[in-house]
């Protein structure tokens, strides 16, 4: 099975400051990997389960575009 959480780690542990913290709902649904950066915050959501084979793929996207917004990546 394919992991996000680690495409996640992925691309930000070579990223100096960019701490990741995952976190699971208390009622059920999906998980997030909150992303901190320069004193602000974003988060990703986690897929439960796997739809279709670019799901890593899609989850990489989605944390490069929040990254982006928080001034991580250029």
């Amino acid at each position: 099975m394919r992991d996000e959480r680690q495409a996640v780690l992925k691309l930000t542990d070579p990223i100096p400051g960019v701490e990741v913290e995952f976190v699971k709902p208390k009622r059920g649904g999906h998980s997030r990997a909150v992303i901190k950066y320069g004193g602000k915050s974003r988060f990703v959501i986690l897929s439960c389960s796997y739809s279709d084979r670019r799901a890593e793929k899609n989850t990489a996207g989605y944390v490069r575009k929040e990254l982006r917004a928080l001034g991580a990546l250029q």
